[in-house]
């Protein structure tokens, strides 16, 4: 069981439906430190708290601090309840596994590139509005904005029909000269 301590109830309720929608795993909250002393020890997996005085020997400790990216904080909790490895990122119901390079979405899966994956991850990494054409570009393929190239679109091509091939949703959005994963 996830435990999620935070005095902000709308915040630890969201964080909650994440936790149980996106990760698949148990999930409590509670608004206090002292209220996370009443569950056993052993019971809880990982505890994510902005109370940084809050010790709890038998589970590890996600601390939330502002801003929060949630694909980021998910990632965290997920490794610190032992879900996931260090290579692995869940998002919106899907699973990058960099080490294994597939993208797996309940029972269906699909290899990815190198190239492919470092997409995916600084979409994720971006913040709301997306990740910038020439950002990418510069980034993933070190290509400076006035370069006329089409490599961009083609991998964004391909890795939207992967997504439908998996979950029946392209889920890349292009907006104002980006791009993002649609949650």
């Amino acid at each position: 069981m996830i435990l999620v301590v935070s005095k902000d109830k709308d915040f630890s309720h969201t964080l909650a439906e994440h936790i149980v929608g996106q990760l698949g795993l148990e999930c409590e909250c509670v608004e206090s430190a002292q209220a996370a002393l009443r569950f056993a020890p052993g019971s809880v997996q990982a505890v994510v708290t902005s109370e940084a005085e809050l010790d709890r020997a038998d589970a590890p400790v996600v601390t939330v601090a502002p801003p929060i990216r949630l694909n980021e904080l998910l990632r965290q909790i997920a490794q610190a309840a032992g879900e996931a490895t260090a290579e692995d990122i869940t998002f919106a119901g899907f699973r990058l596994s960099r080490r294994e390079k597939r993208l797996a979405h309940n029972a269906n899966s699909v290899d990815l590139t190198d190239k492919e994956i470092a997409l995916l991850q600084a979409m994720l990494d971006a913040p709301a509005k997306g990740a910038a054409k020439e950002d990418l570009l510069k980034n993933i393929w070190g290509i400076e904005a006035e370069v006329n190239t089409h490599t961009l679109e083609t991998h964004i091509y391909r890795l939207r029909a992967k997504f439908k091939d998996i979950s029946g949703s392209e889920m890349i959005l292009a907006e104002d000269g980006g791009y993002r994963i649609s949650a």
